[in-house]
């Protein structure tokens, strides 16, 4: 997924963050913890968090909450 800005260069979103939207958009429901995406996932909560963060504007506990 490829995200543009008039004043900057398209983003390129890596496959482990749509991953984990796309999990957290299915799984809503269920209790979800970082700990939780970052074993599914194999990646570190903090680096997990951070680039959640950096490419979609929000944690993904924010982001679980908003969906």
């Amino acid at each position: 997924m490829t995200i543009t800005n008039a004043a900057t260069k398209p983003t390129i979103i890596p496959d482990v963050i749509i991953g984990i939207q796309s999990f957290l958009d299915k799984n809503y429901s269920t209790d979800i913890s970082l700990d939780l995406l970052a074993k599914t996932f194999s990646i570190s909560q903090y680096h997990m968090a951070r680039e959640f963060k950096r490419y979609l504007g929000k944690s993904p506990i924010d982001y679980l909450i908003d969906v």
